[in-house]
């Protein structure tokens, strides 16, 4: 059975998976290009375009894209490498045509923004379930958006992989995909979140996007991470030196899910506990989802998760930061777009407070938006269905950041709080327009609390762009707002976009 290879992996998959990408043998005669190139694609404008694949040693190989003709021989173990010069955004497809001791041609070639969106499965979450999903799809308005879904086969459903399905359970081999041009039937199939942004991104800057979704269901940020990243920083590495399946750092969702999964290899090897290979492992994600990308020119990141990540918020601290920094040293991008959702209201959450209060932190790096999505989940589902305002959300932090139009891209977020005058004033950005409230009533969702560490509900007061909270013989030393599972909150900007909860210790100066 070929998913007995996993025996031989006795903790983690990465030293054979690292291996076997890294110094197998190039035996192809033909010229070859990774999956991430093909027809229908979307090459990232402004960017030196550069092409990589394998051919026989020592071929000599002629690359015509466009107008433009490159020749280059392969190596000495038949690598090869070329590089186009930049090209504008066009609309106008051409072809790319690669000739050696084969020929190849890709079609339908066209230059604009690449947007990489990921995540887990709110990102994953289709526009077939998604509110206006099906009527989007027919709409003629994304005739020039190009799709490339990275699918994760098997998917991390619950139930047990099948024997054929574990063979493919490991990062070389567990995501494939292609570029297509957009359809009814490809939309319905994509991220909902992904579409909608894409496609308010496509009317406004007037240019053809290319989305590349690798989104996979429950997968915990740790999987995302590169293995060299977890392994540098004394706060992950432990995630490596303990075993997997009772490592408390991981969410108990992802270890049991894994041991449903995995089963069958259990069973067939009379293990209490499969070798860990599974899609939530640390490293696996980026492996199979990132590493493939290394060539690709991307304009941004759109990325949805956390959700299971709630159990460590103190964790989650040290990774969510290190994963946008990471990705822009991977992407040779310093200052790459990484826009991001904030974790909606959910009644049966736990600690995700504390995960939106981390995700409001976040958003305070250099070229990073958060979208507050605070009043469109659903309070019994994990998976609100209302996608639309999410991707124009991050449409708008991406209208605003990227392409630098003069418009406000988020609600509003606290930028201070300061005890002065028997008052406390809170002050915004994305305020500029002042405050309101969503229903026209008073403020609601606002708390103090004093030394002793316990919250109570406070009478809040809007001053145009201001909230200001009463201390008149009240002990204030925290303030927060909007800071339950399934808050009641109504705090928007004047174009509507609602606050980001948050939690405050005021200060005196």
């Amino acid at each position: 059975m070929q998913w007995i290879i996993h025996q031989g992996i006795k903790k983690y998959y990465s030293g054979f998976v690292l291996l076997f990408l890294h110094f197998q043998p190039i035996s192809h005669a033909e010229v070859s290009l990774p999956p991430i190139f093909g027809s229908h694609m979307v090459l990232q404008h402004g960017r030196e375009i550069q092409i990589a694949g394998t051919a026989a040693p020592g071929e000599k190989i002629k690359f015509t894209l466009g107008h433009e003709t490159k020749n280059t021989i392969a190596d000495g173990i038949g690598r090869w490498s070329v590089r186009f010069s930049p090209r504008q955004p066009s609309f106008k497809p051409v072809n790319l045509t690669i000739e050696g001791n084969n020929k190849l041609i890709f079609e339908d070639i066209l230059f604009g923004d690449v947007w990489l969106c990921s995540g887990q499965s709110n990102m994953q979450w289709t526009l077939k379930d998604s509110i206006g999903g099906p009527s989007l799809a027919r709409s003629p308005d994304l005739q020039n958006i190009r799709l490339l879904q990275l699918r994760g086969r098997p998917q991390t459903q619950g139930r047990e992989f099948h024997e054929n399905e574990l063979a493919k359970c490991n990062p070389h081999d567990y995501m494939a995909g292609a570029w297509e041009a957009i359809s009814p039937a490809s939309a319905l199939e994509f991220s909902g979140v992904a579409i909608f942004f894409g496609q308010e991104l496509m009317q406004s800057q007037n240019i053809p996007v290319g989305l590349l979704q690798n989104a996979v269901g429950g997968t915990p940020i740790e999987s995302w991470l590169s293995l060299e990243t977890i392994s540098g920083d004394p706060g992950l590495k432990p995630f490596l030196e303990k075993d997997w399946y009772s490592n408390e750092m991981v969410h108990v969702f992802c270890r049991e899910r894994a041991l449903v999964n995995l089963k069958k290899i259990s069973t067939e090897l009379k293990l209490a506990r499969p070798p860990a290979s599974h899609p939530y492992h640390p490293g696996f994600m980026f492996e199979s989802g990132i590493r493939p990308l290394e060539q690709m020119q991307i304009k941004g990141v759109i990325w949805y998760q956390g959700e299971s990540n709630a159990h460590d918020p103190a964790l989650y601290r040290i990774m969510f930061p290190k994963l946008v920094q990471s990705w822009r040293a991977f992407f040779r991008q310093p200052q790459l777009p990484f826009l991001f959702v904030q974790l909606p209201n959910f009644q049966n959450a736990i600690n995700w407070p504390e995960i939106r209060e981390i995700q409001r932190e976040t958003s305070a790096m250099n070229s990073t938006g958060m979208a507050v999505t605070i009043d469109v989940g659903s309070p019994a589902d994990v998976h609100p269905q209302d996608k639309a305002p999410v991707g124009h959300r991050l449409a708008l932090l991406a209208r605003a950041m990227v392409y630098r139009e003069p418009i406000e891209s988020s609600g509003p977020i606290m930028q201070s709080a300061i005890l002065r005058n028997n008052a406390v004033d809170i002050q915004f950005t994305h305020a500029v327009n002042g405050l309101k409230t969503k229903d026209g009533e008073p403020p609601a969702g606002f708390e103090i609390a004093g030394t002793d560490g316990v919250f109570r509900p406070i009478t809040a007061e809007i001053r145009n762009n201001a909230i200001f909270i009463s201390a008149a013989n009240i002990d204030v030393f925290i303030v927060r707002y909007g800071w339950s599972q399934n808050p009641v909150c109504n705090l928007v900007n004047a174009e509507g976009l609602p606050a980001s909860p948050f939690q405050v210790r005021v200060s005196s100066k």
